[in-house]
């Protein structure tokens, strides 16, 4: 195994220019969760291999999940973005949809439905979106 601290480029674990910012912009939490997953996604196409393999690796090497903490925290300061608009729209904070919003997010999801089921990145964006509205739908 190799040393990731030394052949990984900080930028690709969380290079701001690649991955969402964290104010909001105003336009509907929909559109909002779209643009973000297309912009996540395309990341996580750009550094598939990477992410794969610290994927992988931080199972087994607990100083690979050590490295990868930036990133970790990075992407729930994403998920606690995307949700605050769908909560404000909801008028309630939803355990459930902070559970969509993790699934979304992360790499595996994204390669499991664009890899391994062969899903279109629009599908699988318009899988995760359409995921938060049924969650925050009155019962």
């Amino acid at each position: 195994m190799s040393c990731f601290s030394e052949s990984v480029p900080r930028s690709s674990m969380a290079a701001s220019s690649e991955v969402p910012t964290v104010a909001r912009p105003s336009v509907s939490s929909s559109r909002y969760l779209r643009k973000a997953l297309a912009e996540i996604y395309t990341y996580h196409r750009r550094h598939e291999q990477l992410l794969a393999n610290f994927t992988r690796d931080a199972q087994a090497n607990p100083y690979v999940c050590q490295v990868l903490e930036p990133r970790v925290k990075l992407q729930e300061r994403m998920r606690d973005v995307l949700a605050a608009g769908w909560e404000q729209e909801a008028g309630r904070r939803n355990r459930l949809l902070y559970g969509a919003m993790c699934l979304s997010l992360d790499f595996r999801t994204w390669h499991i439905l664009v890899r391994q089921q062969a899903f279109e990145v629009e599908e699988v964006i318009e899988l995760m979106v359409g995921m938060e509205r049924c969650l925050l739908r009155p019962q």
